[in-house]
């Protein structure tokens, strides 16, 4: 239900946001009117993949905090992250660890895929 939801639009920002071309650099080529906000209509994947829910926001902000623990492999493909690391960010901030560390896994899994896609030729 909401839970799988919940890890699906993670992973699916994730996946957007960290491929080449994707997230802020995606959203440069928008239109701007006066509000701020992107004129790119409805397939925007900035909004389709929107995050809703406080723990959705809670592991984004854990996750953007660990994009300096990012495990590599020899040949410098991303692994994931550290999620030790990154559950003793959520403990000191506060969050549920239950749900931001299930939702960190499905983070994890779409910026690992989106990352290692940059190799793919």
């Amino acid at each position: 239900g909401a839970a799988h939801r919940r890890k699906k639009r993670i992973r699916a920002l994730c996946r957007w946001h960290f491929q080449p071309g994707g997230g802020p650099g995606y959203c440069e080529a928008c239109p701007r009117p006066g509000d701020g906000e992107t004129d790119c209509g409805q397939e925007c994947p900035r909004r389709k993949y929107a995050l809703i829910t406080d723990e959705e926001h809670q592991a984004w902000d854990v996750l953007q905090a660990c994009l300096g623990q990012l495990r590599l492999a020899a040949s410098g493909h991303v692994l994931g992250i550290d999620l030790g690391v990154a559950l003793e960010i959520a403990k000191a901030r506060s969050h549920d660890l239950a749900i931001v560390s299930e939702l960190l896994q499905a983070a994890e899994a779409g910026l690992v895929e989106a990352m290692n896609s940059k190799d793919v030729t």
